[in-house]
Formats: C-alpha cells, sequence, structure tokens
C-alpha cells in the first residue's frame, strides 16, 4: 500500500521523490527517517523555548537540536561531514566516502547517548545539516564544543539560533558562564560570537593535529543570568 503525502514545501517534497531511484534498504532507512521525524514534529516533543525532559530535542523557529540516530548518516555525509570547506576551521577530518560515513554515524549516536551533544535539523526540509554541543568544564561553567553547518546552510540566521538555544541550555541547568572559542581566520564564527552578546577574553596559540600548523584560538565568554528559562 502506498501512502501520498502533498508538501507544502517543495525541497522536502523533491526528497521523496528521490526515493524512487534509491535501492530497497535505502528506501527503509529513507522512510524511517521521516516518519519519525514527522512523528517528532506533530507530536509536540519539543517546544519552542523550552527543553523535553530528558534534553534530547530541542527547537527554534528554523532548526532542531536532536539526538543522532543511524538513518541520519546520509544526510549528515552530504551536507556536512564530506564538505571540506565545513571541516576547515574544525578538528575533524572530511569523511571519505558513504561506508566511513555509516560507521561514524554509529560512533556519533553512542558519543550523543552519554554528552550534551545532537545534529542540527532543519525544519523545512527535515535534513540533518549541522551538529552542536556543550560541555560543563567546571560548576556552573559551560563552554561549546564545536557549531558545525553545512555550507549551504550557512547565512540564513541558523547559527545564531543554535548558540542562543545551547546558552539557553545551560542556563536551565544552572550555567552562569558560558565559553566559546574560535579560531582567529574564522570571521564569521567571531562575528556569531559577538552577535549573541559574548565578549572576547583572550587568545591561546594551538596546533592543527591534521596539518601540524599552529594557530590562534580566541576565546569569548557570556554571563548567564537565570529568569526561569530566559537569558539576559
Amino acid at each position: 500500500m502506498r501512502i501520498r503525502f502533498h508538501w507544502q514545501n517543495q525541497r522536502f517534497s523533491d526528497s521523496m521523490q528521490l526515493r524512487l531511484r534509491e535501492t530497497p534498504e535505502q528506501q527503509w532507512e529513507t522512510v524511517s527517517w521521516e516518519w519519525d521525524f514527522l512523528l517528532r514534529i506533530l507530536g509536540g516533543l519539543a517546544v519552542t523555548g523550552q527543553f523535553m525532559r530528558d534534553k534530547r530535542w530541542m527547537e527554534t523557529e528554523d532548526i532542531i537540536l536532536g539526538k543522532a540516530k543511524y538513518e541520519d548518516w546520509r544526510s549528515i555525509y552530504c551536507n556536512v561531514w564530506s564538505r571540506p570547506e565545513t571541516a576547515e576551521y574544525m578538528i575533524w577530518k572530511v569523511t571519505a566516502d558513504e561506508d566511513e560515513a555509516r560507521e561514524r554515524i554509529q560512533q556519533t549516536v553512542a558519543w550523543q547517548e552519554t554528552h550534551d551533544a545532537w545534529l542540527v535539523y532543519e525544519k523545512i526540509s527535515g535534513q540533518a545539516i549541522g551538529f552542536a554541543g556543550v560541555e560543563e568544564t567546571g560548576p556552573h561553567i559551560y563552554h561549546e564544543t564545536g557549531i558545525a553547518l553545512g555550507p549551504e546552510y550557512v547565512g540564513r540566521g541558523y547559527g545564531k539560533q543554535i548558540l542562543c538555544l545551547l546558552m539557553e541550555y545551560c542556563v536551565s541547568l544552572g550555567g552562569q558562564e558560558f565559553y566559546y572559542s574560535t579560531r582567529s581566520g574564522n570571521l564569521a564564527s567571531k562575528a556569531l560570537a559577538l552577535s549573541c552578546g559574548l565578549v572576547y577574553q583572550h587568545s591561546e596559540q594551538k596546533t592543527d593535529q591534521r596539518s601540524g600548523k599552529t594557530y590562534e584560538l580566541e576565546i569569548y565568554k557570556k554571563n548567564l543570568k537565570c529568569t526561569g528559562s530566559e537569558i539576559e
């Protein structure tokens, strides 16, 4: 039996049509992911400005932070892991092929189960388009552990939504200080930090383990004042 949906968004409709050219195994992965994503949205499991009790899903106007699933391997590989421009200022290496992506997603799923880390999903397309996370480095002190977006999704305001959501999450945990780090050459990342009210603190010399070259890491900070679930 075939169930036909009318999607208002053409990009999401195109992704459904693409299934006709997939193998049966790929079709099952796509269907499983789409149903899971749709049911989470329709079921109201994530509420804007609030968090699920298990902290697995959070959302803003345009994006959702959610725990990775195996079925995400294709979209996160195509949009992020295979893109040299996304990895340029990060510490990870570009994923070479689909087999490596399948292996990497399993590691990602396991890691995110025990850490404050999530994939970034675009609401309008349902695609996994990036990742983000935070960690507590001291009592009431939190540090972002990396924010990445695929190149096609930069410049849409998603980065600011992600960073503000991460800080709001830290506030919900009693966070009082939030730190953000970026390479000095990453102008877009520096602009993002400043746009969210973070203030430059100092710089550190680091070595890129991939190339052996040194670079300057800039540290930014914001004091978090808890007033319910808001950030001041």
